[in-house]
């Protein structure tokens, strides 16, 4: 199996005529209040459990010392990489730093010899728009109609990673 190891990456962008920095940085327990800020849909213990067991699993999207959004990821079935949540801060919006972070982490994912990645977004979130985008493609969907975790139909997406992923 793939190996995935704790670093940081980053990548110098250009875009709409302004240089920025896009870092994905391993968070550390002491990031656990500042994430719940972004990321609502993870228990706070459940988060504090991660960023002990896992902390390359949840990535800060930095620009420089600025904490400009989260991503979060885990392995569908133990061996897909699967994305289960990013989000940048609205002040960032609109200026690629969505989309380079997932670059990055699309990129480690090859790196550690993994072909696909996965996302799921809701069926009323604006998102999904992003993920086509950025070359995700539908695949299924998930529907939870009751109970604690009921919520809108969730469009699974995959895209292929790597040199590959140019034929898809």
């Amino acid at each position: 199996m793939a190996e995935i190891r704790a670093s940081t990456e980053k990548i110098l962008i250009l875009r709409a005529g302004r240089n920025i920095m896009v870092t994905l940085q391993i968070s550390e327990p002491c990031d656990a209040d500042m994430i719940k800020e972004f990321d609502s849909y993870i228990p706070a213990e459940r988060l504090r459990e991660k960023l002990k067991r896992s902390p390359e699993e949840v990535l800060l999207i930095k620009d420089g010392d600025c904490t400009a959004g989260v991503l979060r990821w885990g392995f569908l079935w133990d061996y897909i990489p699967y994305l289960y949540f990013m989000h940048v801060r609205p002040e960032f919006r609109g200026r690629g730093y969505a989309a380079e972070a997932l670059r990055l982490w699309e990129e480690k994912m090859a790196a550690a010899g993994f072909d696909a990645a996965l996302c799921s977004i809701p069926t009323d979130d604006a998102a999904q728009h992003f993920y086509r985008k950025m070359g995700y493609r539908e695949t299924g969907a998930l529907s939870i109609p009751f109970g604690a975790f009921a919520q809108p139909m969730e469009i699974l997406f995959i895209k292929r990673l790597g040199a590959e992923s140019a034929d898809d």
